[in-house]
């Protein structure tokens, strides 16, 4: 479990090279802003600076201080990248970190009669749900690689899964603490 003050940015990949490069899976977007935050850290408090990086096709290869060569990139490898919440720029008033809304109650939003016809075929979590009912709780945010994947916990504490694009996201009350999603996209 992480801490509620720090917020996941990425995590490092194996090893690259024989000068102490890692891979580099950012979190963030765009995903070169990871390099523009600071202080970097590991979960246990370690502090990460990153000397050099450099985009490849699946992430960014990083050399960072304090590893010199293949053993000590090495070291680093499945690590994750997290920075204290505190050091993060603010926000718009439209936009949120996806680490702020964990806890936010999650809503489905009501389907017109001529919309009926797409839920009758999904999964089984979304035929237990009728229109307008808070689904859960958002716990988490996962991605598997096609992208982000909201994590609500329902009232009997099973995990419903909510693709995080703005199709399926309707509105966020931050003042209320609540989300209004879209109905037919909850797997």
């Amino acid at each position: 479990m992480t801490p509620d003050n720090l917020v996941l940015l990425a995590k490092i990949g194996r090893a690259h090279g024989l000068r102490g490069e890692c891979y580099l899976q950012s979190h963030t977007t765009p995903a070169e802003a990871v390099f523009a935050l600071r202080p970097l850290q590991t979960k246990n408090g370690t502090e990460l600076v990153v000397e050099k990086w450099r985009p490849t096709n699946n992430g960014f290869l990083v050399l960072w201080r304090g590893a010199a060569d293949r053993n000590a990139a090495s070291r680093l490898t499945n690590q994750e990248v997290f920075i204290k919440r505190q050091f993060l720029p603010a926000t718009a008033a439209n936009q949120h970190y996806q680490h702020d809304l964990v806890g936010f109650a999650v809503v489905a939003t009501p389907i017109a009669p001529d919309d009926k016809n797409k839920t009758a075929s999904t999964a089984e979590p979304l035929s237990q749900v009728s229109a307008g009912q808070t689904i859960g709780q958002v716990v988490g945010f996962t991605n598997y690689g096609a992208g982000d994947i909201m994590v609500i916990k329902n009232h009997q504490g099973e995990e419903v899964f909510l693709p995080w694009q703005a199709s399926s996201i309707i509105k966020i009350i931050t003042a209320e603490k609540k989300i209004i999603v879209a109905q037919e996209f909850l797997l």
